[in-house]
Parts: structure tokens; C-alpha cells; sequence
């Protein structure tokens, strides 16, 4: 069976999640405020498809080792001196049945196809949902995040992975979270009786995959047409729904 997309969606941003490792090369911070926690956790976010710096977050615990990471700085005009940037305290977002919550890192930066325009990002990072200082956290945790633009158009992208490092310099050098780049469609399919099951995602380089895309004007999806051998539409302009 052949399998041929038909692609309706608007989401001309994403032509480029995969970021280059280039940023990886950046210098640390030269100045850094001082932590209440003794285990702050360093996390690098670069901007579309050959970022040209690094935005370092910081988690830090307000109340002293152990008591949880709860407030965030985030270095959102890039140029390396995180003394004048207030901590930000994290939304406090409930997980289901009863688990403890988790930070939301909200944040202003640049739209990585247009750099005279900022948009909107957040990154929900719920694999340190209860997480302390007591608890090693390093890598391959899961997130959320999100983008907003100045057009209004809200991205939603869901379950990729992410590292956290015990210094800037090793955040700088280490594995970023890569927003807003080059995006890759992931099509299988397979036979189940006279039935054919097909599974459809947009990736970023993160492994998030996109589960919402909307506008102004409402939800938008792209549509799949599936085609015999020779080429005979089987099923023709099938909404494809993320979840």
C-alpha cells in the first residue's frame, strides 16, 4: 500500500526543528546571580535551525536544598550576564489523580523566522514534577512546550525529551532543547486482516510530537489520502487527528 500526505497545515515556522550542534560551542554565562539552592539545574534552549547563541534557564529551589525547584532565571535576551534577571516563579500545574505538580518556564524570545518579532514559549517540564535536590536529574526527561506568535497562531507539541546539567558551562556544551526548527513527518503503516492501520506524527528534534495546531480562526489538521498499488484513492482527505 502506498501512502501519499497531503499537508493543509499553516505551520510555515517549522522549517527548520533540527538546531545545529554549533550552539553547543557557546561560552557559559560570565555572570550568575547567586542560588539558594546548592543544586541548581542548567538547561540550554536554542532558536531554529542554525542558532547562532544559547538561552540558559536556571531552576533554582527558593527555599534551600530540598525543598523543590520552584522558580526559574531565564537569560531571554541571550547575552550571557543573568544578574539582572529577576527569578521567575513557576505556574504551579496539577498532574492527574493526585501527582505532585510540575514547573512551567514561561517566557518572551525571539520568532526564529522572523527576528524582528518575538512570540510567546513555554516549556512544561513535568518530568520534575516533585523533584528536589535530593533527586539526580540529569537526562532523557519529558516535557511539553509551546509557542504563540505574534500572529496568533499557538503550536502545541508534546513528549520529547530533554537534558539537565549541574553547570552552565556544561549546559552550553551539552545536548539544548531545539525549538522551532525543522520538523519531519513519521508515517508507518501496517496490515491488520483486510484493514490497514496507519500511524502519523510531526516530529521535532526534541522527539516532540505535535499534537495541536490553531489559529485566530480555529484548529487546523493536515489530511491523509491512502492510495492502492495502482494508484486508485482508497480513502480520500482523512482528517488526521494528534493525541
Amino acid at each position: 500500500m502506498r501512502i501519499a500526505l497531503a499537508l493543509l497545515m499553516a505551520v510555515a515556522f517549522i522549517s527548520g526543528c533540527a538546531a545545529s550542534n554549533e550552539a553547543n560551542s557557546l561560552s557559559p554565562p560570565f555572570s550568575e546571580p547567586k542560588y539558594a539552592s546548592n543544586h541548581p539545574l542548567y538547561i540550554n534552549v536554542v532558536f531554529g535551525e542554525k542558532p547562532s547563541k544559547g538561552m540558559l534557564i536556571v531552576l533554582d529551589e527558593s527555599k534551600g536544598d530540598g525543598a523543590g525547584y520552584d522558580v526559574a532565571y531565564v537569560d531571554d535576551n541571550m547575552d550571557g550576564d543573568l544578574t539582572h534577571h529577576k527569578p521567575i516563579s513557576f505556574p504551579v500545574r496539577p498532574l492527574p489523580d493526585g501527582a505532585k505538580p510540575y514547573p512551567t518556564v514561561a517566557f518572551t524570545a525571539p520568532r526564529p523566522y522572523k527576528d524582528t518579532t518575538l512570540s510567546q514559549y513555554s516549556l512544561d517540564l513535568y518530568s520534575l514534577a516533585g523533584s528536589n535536590s535530593k533527586t539526580p536529574v540529569t537526562k532523557d526527561l519529558y516535557f511539553f512546550w509551546r509557542m504563540t506568535d505574534a500572529d496568533k497562531w499557538n503550536y502545541f507539541f508534546i513528549n520529547g525529551k530533554f537534558h539537565v546539567y549541574p553547570t552552565a558551562t556544561d549546559a552550553m556544551r551539552g545536548e539544548p532543547i531545539k525549538i522551532a526548527g525543522k520538523c519531519d513527518w513519521s508515517v508507518t503503516a501496517k496490515q491488520d486482516g483486510e484493514n490497514a492501520v496507519v500511524s502519523v506524527g510531526l516530529k521535532d528534534a526534541n522527539g516532540c510530537t505535535l499534537r495541536t495546531a490553531s489559529s485566530p480562526a480555529g484548529d487546523v489538521a493536515p489530511t491523509l489520502t491512502l492510495l492502492d498499488k495502482a494508484g486508485k484513492e482508497i480513502v480520500k482527505d482523512k482528517k488526521l487527528e494528534f493525541g
